[in-house]
């Protein structure tokens, strides 16, 4: 008979295989719409096509900008490469954890490196916000800024580093306890 930890836990380890699976999935058709895009730009769903929130025409930008689009699309991929690793690394810290010894060097490690991981996507997603903005200016004639960082990465980053320290606390409480039986 499975807990509900353990059934709660099983529903994660899909949700971290979803997510996985899901990131590389939008990583790959995004390269192959990018790919696409550059070699056929009279394509008629092209046309339509604008750039993040600040609808910028893409045909535009590649016009007159290619370039700067291609930063923006390396960008882009960047995101999206570092997702797919943070995905990963939630796959194998749910993967890693056992119900009778859920404490590992290992999990903490991973949940660490997560956190490093989601600073780093969180300086990208800054970079790309303030390009958008750029590329707006560029295409309207009126360079716009915009230094409002998104605090939800500041949020994410402080809880998984304050998990990753309960963890390392609980693998020393752990050793300290099998030391004394």
């Amino acid at each position: 008979m499975k807990t509900q930890t353990e059934k709660i836990l099983n529903v994660l380890r899909v949700i971290a295989w979803i997510g996985y699976v899901g990131s590389i999935a939008m990583t790959v058709i995004a390269g192959i719409f990018t790919i696409y895009s550059f070699i056929y730009p009279d394509a008629d769903f092209i046309k339509n096509i604008t750039i993040s929130e600040a609808k910028l025409p893409f045909r535009t930008l590649k016009n007159d900008n290619l370039g700067r689009l291609i930063f923006y699309y390396i960008l882009f991929l960047a995101k999206t490469y570092f997702v797919i690793k943070i995905w990963k690394l939630a796959k194998d810290a749910l993967n890693n954890i056992n119900i009778n010894n859920p404490f590992s060097s290992k999990t903490s490690i991973i949940l660490e490196k997560i956190a490093h991981l989601v600073i780093v996507l969180g300086v990208i997603n800054f970079v790309i916000g303030q390009y958008v903005f750029v590329l707006d200016g560029l295409v309207t004639d009126h360079i716009k800024y915009n230094f409002s960082p998104d605090l939800t990465y500041i949020f994410g980053i402080g809880i998984i580093y304050l998990i990753s320290q309960i963890f390392k606390r609980g693998v020393e409480l752990q050793e300290e306890n099998e030391l004394t039986v």
